[in-house]
């Protein structure tokens, strides 16, 4: 009988849950949902779309490279490599689309 790697089992789902909260920020990009979620008086225009965006991704982008770091260790050198970059820069991405969106609120 196989033993079952429940630590993979978990960052597998991390990783899905990343991937449905992408999904959903460019979904509310599209329909214009998520300039309304900023609660700030931005038009609804491209220009302010991409602004949203730039606010909203990270936090998806930042739980799938939680996913890939907790699957770091059945990796290649390089992709373990690729998951540490992932996680840094979604990191401080994320850090300064929370002090942005503290200060426009």
């Amino acid at each position: 009988m196989r033993k079952v790697n429940y630590i993979k089992i978990g960052a597998t789902v991390i990783s899905f849950v990343g991937f449905f909260l992408l999904i959903r920020v460019i979904y509310q990009a599209i329909t214009g949902e998520l300039i309304e979620d900023l609660n700030t008086d931005l038009g609804k225009n491209i220009k302010n779309t991409w602004f949203a965006l730039g606010i909203g991704l990270p936090v998806p982008f930042h739980v799938i490279s939680i996913g890939m770091i907790l699957q770091k260790k059945w990796f290649t050198k390089r992709w373990k490599k690729i998951a540490w970059i992932c996680i840094v820069t979604s990191g401080v991405w994320l850090g300064i689309a929370l002090l942005v969106k503290a200060i426009i609120k």
